[in-house]
């Protein structure tokens, strides 16, 4: 709970952006391979449909209907010697399915352009730098990588809010891809399943996760989980039934963009601002993963492929897949690590009990009031304020009825006084109020109208009911010369007189003089 008119003061930097620089250097050689070597796939694919002159490496890239039929090693490199088949696998270690035709086959003839020269070969034929089964085996340890990094953040900051659900989307996400890279454990078609389910729960995890941050976790509950039961019967009909992959590949796109957008608005609608620049940047990467994996749709249907295997269109996806996965994360990480600095600053500056300031933060913020009086000649009002015969009621109920009591007063203040009014507890039973822009009149009207407040305050004690009262001393800025101490001097000299004069009153300190001799206080 955050008193009425604080402001956070400026986040120092340095280490957020230390932080962040270092996990974005690690993101550059990601970012590098994956943009060159999807600059192959795109434009072999083009060039396949017929936007643009093949180059040499994708002569014959699209196969025969007898090479189909037969699913060929030699139809992926065609200027290769054909290996041997060893119990359903090829001569360079991978399962005779990832070498499916179509897409995948262009895909492959673009990333073996990309391998080393001096790359060692096995059974006479070349292995790819970058193959398929090593992208998903990659792809689903870096999500547990990552997940294992969140589970430490939840660990060691308790008060962070859906960390936990981004750590289970992570590992969602990483059985996605576990999924098919073991392939072999049951039926082929349960693999892709499983897996294309996996993808959407992933999302859904990390909708959570957003929404439970922001303090909204239940917009949008439903809305994921229809979408994420509808599409689980799509693929038991099509994928496991039918055996039609393709399709579910297809309609997991437009589930994929239909999640990300409720994310987005959750992002952009809620949550303070502080932190807004950040929820900005991460809706934009989310939307470009959802716009990256509808426009491939679009590739794979100019590119006449609908009859294909369906795998191969999300295996072409991984090494995109990859960088925005950790995009999305370095995005949160930075959401999570802002929000922590504005707690922990939070803490510092406010009173545990009651919420409100403690004394050091209104010295700054006051400080920065006398500085704009100075400069503008704008008023300025302080008011010191007192419970009356607390020590009293510690002593006669215990100290759980003086805390209620302070916190009901603390309440009770913060709803009745302006935006820009700053409450602070100073000490004990003692609270200063900060009057902006306030003059000595209307800074005695405000007095008194809290005066009458507190005085209808009822503390419940057992089965009892105890009122409580208030003394307030008021002081107004009187020129550039008189400093803050001074001014909560005067306030301060006003409350004893207050206290002498019967208790449950206002005073004013510009009917007094700063030096006046203030009798003991009353307890």
């Amino acid at each position: 709970m955050r008193a009425a008119g604080w402001q956070a003061p400026a986040q120092p930097r340095t280490t957020w952006l230390l932080s962040m620089g270092f996990q974005a250097f690690g993101l550059i050689p990601s970012l590098v391979s994956t943009s060159k070597l999807h600059w192959h796939i795109w434009t072999t694919r083009l060039s396949s449909a017929g936007y643009g002159k093949a180059t040499a490496h994708q002569i014959n890239c699209r196969p025969k209907r007898s090479d189909r039929a037969g699913g060929s090693h030699h139809m992926l490199f065609p200027n290769e010697e054909k290996p041997e088949y060893q119990n359903g696998f090829h001569g360079n270690g991978l399962p005779n399915w990832y070498w499916s035709d179509g897409p995948l086959r262009c895909y492959n003839l673009a990333v073996r352009d990309l391998r080393p020269h001096h790359q060692a070969s096995f059974s006479g034929v070349a292995a790819p730098a970058m193959n398929t089964y090593n992208l998903l085996l990659i792809n689903a340890l870096t999500m547990l990588v990552y997940a294992a990094g969140l589970c430490s953040l939840h660990i060691s900051y308790r008060r962070a809010r859906g960390i936990w659900w981004f750590m289970v989307s992570c590992v969602a996400a990483g059985a996605s891809s576990a999924l098919i890279a073991g392939h072999g454990l049951f039926s082929r078609n349960l693999h892709l399943g499983l897996s294309m389910l996996l993808l959407p729960v992933s999302l859904w995890l990390r909708h959570t996760g957003f929404a439970e941050f922001l303090h909204v976790k239940t917009r949008h509950l439903w809305t994921n989980a229809v979408l994420v039961a509808l599409y689980a019967g799509f693929l038991m009909w099509f994928v496991v039934l039918r055996n039609e992959p393709l399709r579910g590949f297809q309609l997991l796109s437009v589930i994929l963009a239909i999640q990300t957008a409720l994310s987005v608005e959750v992002l952009l609608r809620f949550g303070i601002e502080e932190n807004r620049l950040l929820r900005i940047l991460t809706s934009i990467v989310i939307s470009l993963v959802a716009l990256f994996r509808l426009l491939w749709q679009v590739v794979e249907i100019r590119s006449n492929v609908l009859g294909v295997s369906g795998e191969s269109i999300a295996h072409a996806q991984w090494p995109v897949n990859m960088l925005f996965n950790a995009a999305t994360i370095f995005c949160f990480v930075g959401i999570f690590v802002s929000q922590m600095g504005l707690d922990l600053r939070e803490i510092a500056s406010t009173d545990a009990l009651t919420g409100a300031l403690n004394r050091r933060a209104l010295e700054s913020q006051a400080a920065r009031e006398m500085a704009r009086c100075r400069r503008y000649g704008f008023p300025l009002s302080v008011v010191v304020l007192d419970l009356d015969y607390f020590k009293l009621l510690n002593d006669t109920h215990g100290h759980n009825a003086g805390d209620a009591a302070l916190c009901l007063v603390v309440r009770d203040l913060q709803s009745a006084l302006r935006g820009t009014d700053l409450l602070c507890r100073s000490g004990g039973e003692e609270f200063l109020i900060l009057l902006p822009h306030t003059d000595n009149a209307t800074a005695l009207h405000l007095a008194e109208r809290l005066r009458k407040r507190i005085s209808q305050i009822v503390v419940p004690v057992e089965n009892k009911k105890v009122g409580v009262t208030a003394s307030l001393g008021v002081a107004s800025w009187n020129g550039a010369a008189e400093s803050w101490t001074t001014m909560v001097k005067r306030a301060d000299a006003a409350l004893y007189l207050a206290k002498n004069a019967g208790r449950n009153r206002v005073v004013t300190g510009e009917e007094h003089p700063s030096s006046a001799e203030t009798s003991e206080q009353l307890a």
